[in-house]
């Protein structure tokens, strides 16, 4: 079974798939296709085993393995991101990946929304160097309650 892809995300896997050999790095079919399940996700995230699931649909000998070895690979290009909190992967916003984000995180609903401010990674890179450390991830976790969650929050108070 074939994997139906829109003109959007065709356009969008030929242009990683360019990137990405540019540095010798394999944008294989199974890697294409944790991508996709991930960015479909939205902001609801998705995991490990929901992918292996739906890589199952189109490769039926798909082992954990696979699909751990294509978020490595999509970790390590910043291309998606872990939000440990709620153990599910997300898709970064495309040409955010080497960017410090913050993902606000909904404590009620769990929906994640990705935030890029120069000013705060500026602020953030300044005081860890001070610090006398480096970076470590690209992406910091804060807990919020959302637009949709609050009027539900505050009723309950």
């Amino acid at each position: 079974m074939e994997l139906n892809v829109t003109r959007q995300e065709q356009a969008e896997l030929e242009r990683l798939i360019l990137e990405h050999d540019r540095i010798a790095q394999r944008f294989t079919r199974p890697r294409q296709m944790i991508y996709l399940f991930v960015r479909r996700a939205g902001n609801r995230g998705v995991g490990a085993y929901v992918l292996l699931e739906a890589l199952k649909t189109y490769s039926p000998n798909a082992r954990p393995a696979t699909v751990y070895r294509a978020l490595d690979y999509l970790l390590r290009l910043g291309l998606v991101v872990k939000i440990d909190s709620q153990s599910k992967f997300f898709a970064r916003s495309p040409h955010s990946s080497q960017r410090l984000c913050l993902f606000m995180v909904c404590s009620v609903c769990g929906s994640v929304h990705e935030f890029n401010d120069p000013w705060c990674e500026k602020k953030i890179e300044t005081t860890v160097s001070a610090a006398g450390s480096l970076l470590d991830r690209k992406a910091i976790e804060i807990s919020v309650l959302c637009e949709n969650c609050q009027p539900a929050s505050a009723g309950a108070s």
